[in-house]
């Protein structure tokens, strides 16, 4: 019977090729690495964690970390931000730079940093790329 359970364990647990697919087509770089490689990351960075700054002009930017990912290269980033349904609008922000291990955001428009707290706005993100090369 305990033989029974592992062989069964053993095929639960198992993952299908088929449902665990990821491809990356390219890269800023348009250097890909093996598949094999290839790692989905992702996180959120709230609004109460601080690290909004207002640059020489009048824009709001932060620097966003993520070594834990283990990017060998930098990744393609995706952003989207969220607040507070009964506050306004959380601003406009661009990626400016993307590194292996971190990220750049930049307001689009002339906003301050102190909207993303007064708006509560979180930024999430996902990236997506190789921790290790050919």
């Amino acid at each position: 019977m305990k033989v029974l359970f592992c062989l069964l364990l053993l095929l639960v647990l198992e993952v299908s090729p088929g449902l665990c697919d990821l491809k990356i087509v390219n890269l800023p770089s348009d250097e890909p690495g093996p598949e094999p490689c290839a790692r989905v990351c992702s996180g959120v960075a709230k609004y109460t964690d601080g690290g909004w700054n207002n640059n020489y002009g009048s824009k709001a930017y932060r620097v966003i970390n993520f070594p834990e990912c283990g990017f060998v290269k930098p990744p393609v980033v995706t952003i989207t931000t969220q607040g507070d349904a009964s506050t306004s609008h959380c601003p406009e922000m661009r990626i400016w730079d993307i590194y292996s291990t971190s990220f750049d955001l930049l307001t689009r428009y002339n906003q301050r940093a102190h909207l993303f707290v007064s708006n509560k706005c979180h930024v999430h993100w996902i990236a997506t790329g190789f921790v290790c090369e050919d």
